[in-house]
């Protein structure tokens, strides 16, 4: 039954990604990844850790509006060293995508940093040149964002 789940998680990220594509949504931003060496989560742990940062994306970046209708966290698992990205479709709806093939090694709090990081442009945020902030780039595991700690 997990092994099915986590087949039609894959295969609704593809759909997603191919819909959106042809709908003439295109990546706003895709983060490129680090490299370590620990035990990958799970999909339903590392889509919890995204849910976290969506949930409080509002207050973290209070003052901020987005055009986003809903966000929708994905999971995919591409060659190449993007971490994660995000993008819109023509309707409103807001989604943020993590790479599994480059964060295997992301802790939970890792993966809610990064997806805080990619809400951060559907906010209309753009790199910060301070290591210490959400938006700073490429990614780095500290400091820990609140919401995410």
């Amino acid at each position: 039954m997990r092994t099915r789940l986590i087949l039609l998680i894959f295969v609704m990220a593809a759909l997603v990604v191919g819909l959106a594509a042809s709908a003439g949504a295109r990546p706003l931003h895709a983060a490129k990844a680090m490299s370590t060496s620990r035990s990958p989560l799970s999909s339903t742990a590392a889509l919890s850790a995204m849910r976290t940062a969506i949930g409080a994306a509002p207050q973290f970046f209070a003052g901020r509006t987005t055009a986003c209708t809903r966000v929708t966290p994905m999971l995919t698992s591409e060659n190449g060293r993007i971490l994660a990205g995000n993008f819109v479709d023509t309707s409103g709806g807001c989604y943020v995508w993590l790479n599994l093939h480059q964060s295997g090694t992301l802790t939970g709090s890792e993966i809610c940093k990064t997806t805080l990081h990619e809400l951060g442009h559907l906010n209309g945020l753009q790199h910060s040149p301070d290591p210490n902030d959400v938006m700073y780039s490429p990614f780095r595991p500290t400091p820990m964002p609140p919401p995410c700690a």
